[in-house]
């Protein structure tokens, strides 16, 4: 019986022991067992089998693994195993039993423990300190990415090979804050900032939202779900009234792109010349997820 050993870090190593029978039909003897050992995490979907794993050195952050298996012959189901990671008491090896010979496509999913999240939160400024203390908390979060790789690979029983996964996201993430500077602030103008997501073709995710920034009033926008993807972008368009408060004064746009798999913190400020902004941008992988201060 053929076994397909998967080494760290989404390298895969296919062992086995002598097959002498190569015939077409579909058979205990041309299918394999797979030993997959992976550093990263997985998408939950339904799964035709599963098993206890030993985490090891994969951060608590992953909590399961699946591995999908398809045969170019459409007559050979398709094989999807799920590993779920525990700290002890489970097996040492990752096994998929029953991986066919000739053409396969392996599938590798992961996801983040990361919760999907999409707020804009309304919060009275502070101070600079209160403020960034806030980014800090939403950066801290673990960030919600997909991640997958999709590698082909032909399966010759008794022979051993190797399997590379390179697994990648398009999921990225922001964390912005928007709130007037003590000079505007204390004119109380009426300051409205209009927040809207867009796809990288223009559509609009959804409609827009308003938030009032009289005064002391301030904004937290975090975008983090299934849609945070490479190339969407969220735009910020602030209006300053006059004395009156229905005439705008003055008008200001700003626009952040999605990256994939990095996070953007944009600390953006309103003054009465225009915006002023710090921007941070951190990027992340399995299992590491890093900012990068600037």
């Amino acid at each position: 019986m053929k076994k397909i050993l998967l080494t760290a870090i989404a390298i895969f190593s296919i062992m086995s022991c002598s097959d002498n029978n190569e015939s077409n039909d579909i058979t205990e003897k041309n299918t394999a067992t797979v030993i997959a050992k992976i550093d990263v995490g997985q998408e939950n979907f339904p799964t035709t089998k599963g098993t206890n794993v030993n985490r090891g050195t994969i951060p608590t952050t992953i909590n399961s693994i699946t591995v999908d298996v398809v045969n170019s012959n459409s007559a050979i189901p398709a094989n999807q195993t799920a590993f779920d990671l525990v700290n002890t008491g489970g097996a040492n090896q990752f096994l998929i039993e029953n991986v066919a010979s000739g053409s396969n496509t392996f599938t590798a999913k992961a996801t983040t423990t990361g919760t999907p999240k999409l707020t804009v939160a309304p919060y009275i400024f502070t101070n600079d300190a209160t403020t960034d203390a806030i980014l800090k908390g939403e950066k801290d979060a673990v960030p919600y990415a997909k991640y997958q790789a999709v590698v082909g690979m032909n399966i010759i029983l008794g022979a051993p090979q190797e399997i590379v996964f390179p697994l990648q996201t398009n999921n990225g993430r922001i964390i912005g804050t928007v709130e007037t500077a003590p000079m505007l602030s204390s004119t109380n103008r009426k300051v409205e900032v209009i927040a809207e997501r867009f796809y990288a073709d223009n559509t609009p995710v959804l409609g827009p939202i308003t938030v009032d920034l009289t005064g002391n009033k301030s904004v937290l926008a975090v975008w983090n779900d299934d849609t945070a993807l490479k190339g969407n972008y969220m735009t910020y368009i602030v209006n300053v009234y006059g004395p009156d408060g229905v005439t705008i004064e003055k008008t200001f746009n700003k626009t952040i792109t999605i990256i994939e798999s990095t996070g953007i913190s944009t600390k953006i400020t309103i003054t009465n010349e225009g915006l002023t902004e710090s921007i941070n941008y951190g990027t992340f992988t399995i299992p590491v997820w890093t900012e990068i201060n600037q």
